[in-house]
């Protein structure tokens, strides 16, 4: 079981549970020096106390204003005393709980800027560990697999301990920088990120992907954008590879029961294997192109790189 550091009033604690997960900017970080320093639901000292901060505890800074801090601890937001807070603009820090990506392709940076090589891509709801904050950017740590970097503080939202959910999952791609790769090559490398994902009709992200929703997440990870059903892939999006021979890793695969009928696609790999969201009972799998199914309804290939 964790250890809860914050104590919460009962009256108040319900309504804490309908608002835990909290989403704002940074601006700095902060040590706390009280033994014991209240949380407040205003900046005020006759305001609601949400819960307390322990000695030591780092906290993120979102604002100040006439003596206060609004900072997040925790999983929750409120006001604290500012006297009773070293504040730094660049801190690090173990800041409480886990913490969850908001919003699509959101890059993890090496540095804290815009300028600072993109390490990965998170996808929505993908669980970090804060380790620090430099101004308006925090130092996370991601779940799954260790790796560190920046990421914007306003495309992270805060979670208490009883919002953690487990961070299995591929929630995110790896970015490669590896330039002796073929576009297809780091197409590939992206799809296999999602092995054992499931899947969900219309599902466009790793919580549940259809055929095309996976095809067209892949895609768009590599700066490529695709028609959204299978059908509309084959007939409008890049350019026909008619021969099996002439397929090449990265290229998307149609399959129907005929070119007027396309119900499924996948992303080929190369040696007649390709990776694809297949159904319910399998998720994202890899498939021998020869093999079954299909082997016979196999129409064309798509290069759109």
């Amino acid at each position: 079981m964790k250890k809860r550091f914050l104590i919460f009033p009962a009256l108040i604690l319900c309504t804490l549970i309908l608002s835990v997960t909290a989403f704002a900017d940074s601006i700095g970080g902060g040590t706390v020096t009280a033994s014991s320093l209240n949380l407040r639901e205003q900046a005020n000292v006759s305001s609601n106390i949400l819960g307390t901060i322990p000695n030591g505890a780092f906290v993120i800074v979102e604002s100040k204003e006439n003596g206060w801090y609004r900072v997040a601890y925790n999983g929750s937001e409120g006001y604290v005393s500012a006297s009773y807070v070293n504040y730094a603009d660049n801190l690090i820090g173990n800041y409480g709980a886990e913490a969850s990506i908001k919003g699509t392709f959101v890059r993890l940076r090496s540095g804290p800027g815009t300028d600072y090589a993109q390490v990965l891509t998170f996808a929505e709801g993908a669980k970090v560990n804060i380790t620090g904050v430099s101004g308006n950017w925090l130092k996370v740590r991601t779940v799954v697999s260790g790796t560190e970097g920046y990421v914007r503080s306003d495309f992270v939202s805060y979670l208490s301990d009883s919002d953690q959910v487990s961070g299995d999952g591929p929630y995110y791609t790896v970015l490669s920088n590896d330039t002796s790769k073929t576009i297809g090559e780091k197409i590939t490398e992206t799809a296999m990120q999602y092995l054992g994902c499931p899947y969900v009709w219309g599902g466009m992200s790793p919580s549940g992907f259809d055929c095309s929703g996976f095809v067209g997440y892949v895609m768009s990870l590599n700066g490529y954008s695709v028609e959204r059903v299978a059908h509309n892939i084959y007939t409008s999006s890049g350019s026909y590879v008619w021969s099996k021979d002439e397929l090449l890793p990265g290229d998307i695969l149609c399959f129907g029961s005929s070119s007027s009928y396309i119900n499924h696609v996948g992303i080929y790999l190369g040696n007649g294997q390709f990776i694809h969201s297949g159904s319910s009972s399998t998720g994202v799998i890899i498939t021998e192109l020869n093999s079954g199914y299909y082997q016979y309804r196999f129409q064309a290939g798509k290069r759109v790189w």
